[in-house]
């Protein structure tokens, strides 16, 4: 179970990433 929340905020990191890539553009 802490593997799958490890794996979620990995998960939300890379689309708080991507969200302000797209946002920058």
């Amino acid at each position: 179970r802490e593997v799958l929340n490890q794996i979620i905020s990995m998960l939300n990191h890379k689309y708080q990433r991507n969200l302000r890539c797209e946002t920058g553009k």
